[in-house]
């Protein structure tokens, strides 16, 4: 990848995933929006384009509406000079809209695989296994569900049967499955699908939830990436979103690991706290998970600089006091670590802030805010709190900020959650 001027770092290995694009029309979308989506996935496609990925996944929701849509997306997706793959989920096998701005369900892929490709697709790059599927089934007129059932774990186990115990192995689809102690959700049969990944060397990558976000099932990783339309789904009239930086991500394999950064469009600048003591801060932002700390905490950042390497990046609890992260990798982003001892923390809230500085004095920002345990409150087993929105405000000067290329602009603005 060539995007990093400084970084002539070559990796083995990489490709780059978009999801949830929603392009099309849709009767609860803003006219503002269908057109902002375009600009993004426009903005995207540029700079996908100045990449030296080995494909493009699209996980999922490329379109709106479905059959509606297709002919427009394909206008855009031809303009892609590398593999694309795709894993259709409900927008995309839709029939097109309903008069309530819903879809037309639909689980038969035989419109998709006609225009765009098959649904179910497994191949080998460069010594990697790569599978991706979509189980999803239609239940009823405005139901639907990603079931587990026979005729997908039959396929499965025969792609399974061609991966070697030690091969590394990524496994794609659209709705991730979500586990809360012994419990999933997302999937129907799911503990039947991570029972057959026992054993492999695997990763698995999803969209779906608009958000950003990494946990461990059955010690198995999960990766999910947030959506390049740039809003949340929240349910509420008149819009059911709000916005959300758009983006996507890039993955990279080096030494037998995978790196991935999830790239806000249009910025040529960008930092993240994106572990506080290996639990995933969400995103994109205004989204955040926040920490809840009983000991030290270790921080993970990562920096994206297309013209040159920061120079520096640093924490700080009040804004005023700033503390050196250390470097740990550096490819086509940098890799920072530090930690924050138990005693520096304010009684139950604070906020850390992290920032990186480069040569010409610019510096780019993120935070997240943490609640220190107090004796039983909240419960020892919770690690973090239920997410949140969260922005930095600051009174620095405009020219310590990264500015986008251009400025997105959307029709309502976030409130603060009651």
């Amino acid at each position: 990848m060539n995007m990093n001027k400084h970084n002539t770092f070559k990796m083995p290995l990489s490709f780059v995933q978009f999801s949830d694009i929603h392009l099309g029309k849709s009767l609860v979308f803003p006219e503002p929006v269908v057109q902002q989506i375009k600009r993004n996935f426009t903005t995207a496609l540029d700079e996908l384009e100045r990449l030296e990925a080995d494909f493009l996944l699209v996980s999922g929701d490329a379109v709106n509406t479905g059959l509606a849509d297709i002919e427009e997306y394909l206008e855009y997706i031809s303009r892609i000079s590398m593999p694309v793959y795709h894993i259709p989920s409900s927008h995309d096998l839709a029939l097109g809209p309903l008069p309530d701005g819903s879809i037309i369900l639909n689980d038969d892929p035989g419109f998709w695989e006609e225009k765009i490709g098959q649904a179910r697709i497994s191949f080998t790059c460069k010594g990697v296994r790569f599978i991706f599927f979509e189980p999803f089934r239609k239940i009823s007129e405005k139901k639907g569900l990603n079931i587990f059932d026979a005729d997908i774990a039959a396929w499965l186990s025969g792609e399974l049967r061609k991966v070697s115990p030690q091969q590394p192995l990524v496994i794609g689809y659209h709705i991730p499955v979500l586990a809360s102690g012994e419990t999933f959700s997302g999937w129907q049969n799911a503990e039947e699908f991570f029972s057959l990944l026992q054993g492999y060397n695997v990763m698995t990558i999803s969209g779906h939830r608009h958000r950003n976000d990494e946990t461990m099932i059955r010690n198995i990783r999960q990766i999910q990436t947030g959506s390049l339309a740039g809003f949340q789904w929240n349910g509420l009239p008149p819009h059911y979103m709000f916005p959300v930086r758009p983006g996507y991500r890039i993955f990279q394999f080096h030494q037998s690991r995978w790196y991935s950064f999830f790239k806000e469009i249009g910025v040529k600048n960008q930092i993240v706290l994106e572990k506080i003591n290996n639990i995933h801060t969400l995103g994109p932002r205004p989204q955040v998970r926040p920490a809840i700390l009983s000991a030290d905490a270790e921080l993970l950042a990562k920096v994206y600089s297309e013209d040159a390497a920061p120079e520096i990046v640093e924490y700080s609890l009040d804004n005023k006091n700033w503390n050196r992260l250390e470097k740990k990798s550096d490819f086509l982003w940098s890799e920072w670590s530090g930690r924050i001892p138990y005693e520096r923390f304010h009684e139950k809230f604070n906020v850390i802030t992290i920032r990186a500085g480069f040569d010409n004095q610019l510096k780019v920002y993120d935070s997240v805010p943490v609640f220190v345990r107090t004796e039983n409150e909240p419960p020892a087993d919770m690690q973090s709190s239920p997410e949140m929105l969260f922005e930095l405000i600051t009174d620095a000067s405009d020219q310590f900020f990264s500015q986008p290329e251009e400025v997105y602009s959307f029709p309502w603005i976030p409130l603060p959650c009651g």
